[in-house]
C-alpha cells in the first residue's frame, strides 16, 4: 500500500477476503481485530506522512490460537512506549488511538528496524458470541409439565441494527476503564430496556427514573463517582436500582436519524472518580462506534437499493425463458443485469464496472439508467452509441470503465442482435451441445476510442441457450476455459433457465470468490 492514493478501503477489502477464507474466526474476534487494525493503519496514514506519502506492507497470519498482523511503514520514526491506556504522543491523539487498540487486542508492540516502523497486533481467540440477538431466551418459574418458553422480543429496524453494531462494545468499556461491568441498553418497541451484559441479554422495565433513563436524555457523558453521595440520586432526579452499583459512566447512543435508541455504559462496585481524559476517551469511542454504524447502514442501504434495481419479477417472453442473479463481493458492487420488454421482444444487459464497492455501484446504476432510457425504442447499435457518448466523460473522470453485453431479442425472427463491449464472457449453446464463445474487438466503454460497434446476429433455434457471466464467475474455477465448459454442461443438463441460475448460485455460494459474480441466461423453449 502507498498512501496517498491508497485508502483504508484496501485494508477493508483484505480483511473481507481473510474472513471469507477463515470462517472459524468468531464474529467477536473479527470485530476486535478489525477495529484495532483499522485504527492503527488510519493513524499511520494520518500522522506518519512527512509530505512524500507513506509506503506500508501488511501481513496477516492466522493460527489455531490467534490472529496476528504486522504493519511495516516508511513514515516518520518515533520514540513510542506502549503502556496501559495512555500515551501522550501525536500518533495516539492524546491517548485515544493507542488506548483503543490496547483495549481490543491482547498484544500491541512497536519497534524500529532501520528506516521502517514495525507495528504488531495479536488477538487470541475466544469463544464465539451468539449471533442471533433478535430473540431472547428466558426460562420462566418452574411449572409442572410446562416446557421453557421463548418470548419473542420485537425490534424496530433501528433497534435491531444498533444492537448488532454495538453489541461487542460493553466488554471493551469494561476492560478499558477497569470496571466490573459494561453493558449496552436499548429501548425496544414496547418501551422496555433490552440489556446486553456479560455476553447475555435480558429485559428490564423502564419507568423513566433510573440511571439509564437519565443518561438516555442527558447531553454528553453522565458520570457518577459514588451513588451514595451523588446529589442527583439523593434529591430524586434519578434512581439507582442496583445496590452494588457505586460508580457509573454512560452516554446515549443515537441511530442514523439522530434519535436516541439506548445507552452504552460501564459501572463499578467501588466509588471512583472519572478523569477528564477518561471522559474524553469515552466520548471518542462512542463517536467512532456511531460513525461505524452509520457507515454500515449506508452500505446496507446502498446494497438494498442495488438489489431493488435488479429485475424483481419474471419476464414473459413467448417461446423463451430468462433468468439471472447477481452477488456483490462487498455490500454493493459494480455488476448488474437487467431486462426490458420491447415492442418486438426483449432487451437485456449484463455489465461489469471496474472495481468493487459503493463507487462501482454508483457507476453501475448510471449505466443501467442510461441503457434503460434508450433500449425500449432504440436498436442495439443506437443504445450502445448513446450509452458510450453519455458515460465516457464521467468514466474518464472516475478513472473507470465498463465491460458489458447488450442484446435485443426479436421474438418474431428468433434472432438476437448482440454487441459485446470488451466483455467476452458469453456463449451460445445449441440443443445438440455445440458451444460457441463470443470474442470481441470492441473496447470497454470508457477504455478506448469510440468506433463502429462489431455486431453479432445470433439465431436462436428451439433448445438454444445464450449464457452471459461476469469475470467473478471465473474465480470459482482454475481456468476460464474450464469455467465456460462447466457452465455449458450445467446448462445442457438443466430443464429451464431458472434451473441453470439456481445451480450456478449454489456453486458460487459454496466457493471463495474475490469479485462480484453475475450471470444472465436466455433460453428458447
Amino acid at each position: 500500500m502507498f498512501s496517498p492514493p491508497d485508502t483504508l478501503d484496501a485494508v477493508h477489502e483484505l480483511l473481507q477476503t481473510v474472513w471469507e477464507k477463515s470462517p472459524e474466526v468468531s464474529a467477536e474476534n473479527q470485530m476486535r481485530f478489525e477495529t484495532a487494525l483499522i485504527e492503527l493503519v488510519s493513524n499511520v496514514f494520518r500522522h506518519a506522512d512527512t509530505g512524500d506519502g507513506v509506503a506500508c506492507a501488511l501481513t496477516i497470519d492466522i493460527s489455531d490460537r490467534h490472529i496476528e498482523a504486522q504493519l511495516s511503514d516508511t513514515g516518520e520514526p518515533g520514540n513510542f512506549k506502549l503502556i496501559e491506556a495512555t500515551m501522550p504522543d501525536e500518533l495516539s491523539e492524546s491517548g485515544r488511538g493507542i488506548a483503543l487498540i490496547q483495549a481490543v487486542v491482547d498484544e500491541f508492540t512497536y519497534e524500529q528496524e532501520g528506516e521502517h516502523n514495525i507495528w504488531k497486533i495479536l488477538r487470541r481467540f475466544t469463544t464465539a458470541e451468539p449471533e442471533n440477538v433478535a430473540t431472547i431466551e428466558s426460562s420462566p418459574p418452574e411449572v409442572t409439565n410446562t416446557p421453557p418458553q421463548r418470548p419473542e422480543i420485537k425490534f424496530s429496524y433501528s433497534e435491531e441494527f444498533q444492537l448488532a453494531q454495538f453489541g461487542q462494545w460493553p466488554r471493551v468499556i469494561k476492560d478499558l476503564f477497569h470496571l466490573e461491568n459494561g453493558l449496552i441498553k436499548l429501548i425496544n418497541s414496547d418501551g422496555k430496556w433490552i440489556a446486553n451484559e456479560d455476553g447475555g441479554t435480558h429485559i428490564e422495565d423502564s419507568d423513566g427514573g433510573q440511571v439509564s433513563d437519565f443518561a438516555l436524555k442527558a447531553d454528553g457523558v453522565v458520570c457518577i463517582s459514588d451513588t451514595q453521595s451523588d446529589s442527583r440520586i439523593l434529591n430524586g432526579t434519578m434512581r439507582n436500582n442496583r445496590a452494588e452499583l457505586r460508580s457509573y459512566i454512560g452516554v446515549a447512543l443515537k441511530a442514523y436519524d439522530g434519535s436516541r435508541v439506548g445507552v452504552l455504559c460501564g459501572w463499578g462496585k467501588e466509588p471512583r472518580i472519572f478523569s477528564a481524559e477518561e471522559v474524553s476517551v469515552f466520548e471518542e469511542i462512542v463517536k467512532g462506534i456511531e460513525a461505524q454504524a452509520l457507515n454500515t447502514l449506508e452500505l446496507y442501504r446502498a446494497a438494498s437499493i442495488q438489489r431493488g434495481m435488479l429485475p424483481q419479477v419474471e419476464i414473459a417472453i413467448s417461446g423463451y425463458e430468462m433468468a439471472g442473479f447477481c452477488k456483490p463481493h462487498l455490500s454493493a458492487g459494480g455488476d448488474f443485469y437487467d431486462w426490458l420488454e420491447t415492442s418486438n421482444g426483449v432487451a437485456f444487459t449484463l455489465a461489469d464496472v471496474m472495481g468493487k464497492g459503493i463507487g462501482s455501484a454508483i457507476l453501475a446504476a448510471t449505466v443501467r439508467a442510461t441503457i434503460r432510457a434508450t433500449a425500449w425504442n432504440q436498436n442495439t447499435e443506437q443504445v450502445m452509441n448513446i450509452t458510450s457518448q453519455v458515460l465516457e466523460p464521467d468514466l474518464h473522470k472516475a478513472g473507470s470503465f465498463v465491460t458489458l453485453v447488450h442484446g435485443q431479442l426479436d421474438t418474431f425472427l428468433n434472432r438476437v442482435r448482440y454487441i459485446d463491449a470488451g466483455h467476452s464472457l458469453a456463449s451460445h449453446i445449441t440443443k445438440a451441445g455445440r458451444v460457441t464463445r463470443f470474442a470481441t474487438s470492441n473496447y470497454p466503454i470508457g477504455a478506448g476510442p469510440s468506433k463502429d460497434w462489431e455486431l453479432l446476429n445470433i439465431e436462436m433455434a428451439p433448445g438454444d441457450i445464450l449464457i452471459m457471466v461476469s469475470d467473478g464467475m471465473l474465480d470459482v474455477y482454475d481456468e476460464s476455459q474450464d469455467a465456460l465448459k462447466e457452465i455449458a454442461n450445467i446448462a445442457l443438463a438443466a430443464n429451464s433457465a431458472q434451473e441453470i441460475i439456481d445451480e450456478l448460485k449454489e456453486i458460487v455460494n459454496n466457493s471463495v470468490v474475490s469479485d462480484d459474480v453475475t450471470a444472465l441466461i436466455l433460453r428458447r423453449t
